[in-house]
């Protein structure tokens, strides 16, 4: 019996499960790639707002500073008014700013800690994947050493008989 039949089953048994996991390796580089540029454009999304915000406190800041400015020669009652209102306005903007920024940090961590979650889901796929390729070639191997066997005493008898 010639050695070259059971190599080639045991080589397309082999090759079943590493088809397999090369799919799900694949599959699992698709979703990473999705993720990571998803999380790239959040990142963009919220440095560009952050960076929109800033410029938009530094105007509001120079305008205000211009104002005050001009006005400060003209301190009544009104004056004082108009700079509190003012001043209070620019406070509030400073808290929107700090507070948006809170909440981008927040929802990015989520996100990471979402990714990490997917990534270690990933890695057990994988690791589960690779045991039941082994398994499956152990498995393999074991049918054609026991069709070898068979096949061998099948031969003896056979030459016995004769």
């Amino acid at each position: 019996m010639s050695i070259a039949s059971p190599t080639a089953l045991i080589r397309r048994a082999a090759a079943l499960p590493m088809g397999l996991l090369d799919r799900v390796d694949a599959g699992l580089d698709k979703g990473f790639t999705r993720v990571d540029q998803a999380l790239d454009r959040r990142i963009l999304a919220a440095s560009d707002r952050q960076a929109s915000l800033a410029q938009g406190l530094a105007s509001s800041a120079h305008t205000i500073d211009r104002a005050l400015d001009q006005r400060i020669s003209k301190v009544d009652a009104r004056t004082t008014a108009r700079v509190a209102k003012t001043l209070t306005a620019s406070e509030r903007i400073g808290s929107l700013a700090h507070s948006f920024e809170a909440r981008v940090d927040s929802k990015l961590a989520r996100s990471l800690h979402s990714i990490d979650r997917a990534t270690e889901y990933g890695i057990r796929a994988k690791v589960a994947t690779m045991n039941a390729s082994v398994a499956l070639t152990h498995r393999a191997d074991n049918k054609i050493t026991r069709v070898n066997t068979i096949k061998a005493a099948r031969d003896f008898v056979v030459r016995a008989m004769r």
